[in-house]
């Protein structure tokens, strides 16, 4: 999946834990959120896909890196902003944060191993 679906993903997670699933305003609720939020990272990940086309402008990995850290940053503010901004949001923000974070972590080995181009045995068997 593209980072912009996991986001919104652990987003909504992090929203639905604070109001049905965790006790509001504890450390519990707030680990849970993160828990889900990696949770429906890897839910997402079971749904065939492939969005090479999308990172690879020219055919080659060139801008991967670039492109993946826009969509991330612009997606990150966009999401967390409209919950922010939202009147009609009544939940503490960071559990939107939480389960964001949640939802993205998953991936962080293999951004890691693409922006450094390195295949460090470690972050292999963090990527699978």
């Amino acid at each position: 999946m593209i980072a912009s679906t996991h986001l919104t993903a652990g987003a909504a997670v992090g929203l639905l834990s604070y109001r049905f699933i965790f006790r509001p305003h504890s450390i519990s609720g707030l680990i849970g959120a993160l828990v889900l939020g990696v949770f429906s990272h890897f839910l997402l990940d079971m749904v065939p896909h492939s969005e090479d086309e999308i990172y690879r402008i020219d055919g080659t990995d060139q801008y991967q890196t670039t492109i993946l850290s826009v969509e991330l940053l612009l997606s990150f503010l966009a999401i967390y902003l409209c919950g922010v901004y939202g009147s009609f949001l009544t939940v503490p923000k960071q559990y939107i944060l939480v389960g964001m974070i949640g939802g993205a972590l998953p991936d962080v080995p293999h951004v890691f191993m693409s922006a450094l181009k390195t295949d460090w045995k470690i972050l292999q068997w963090a990527d699978q």
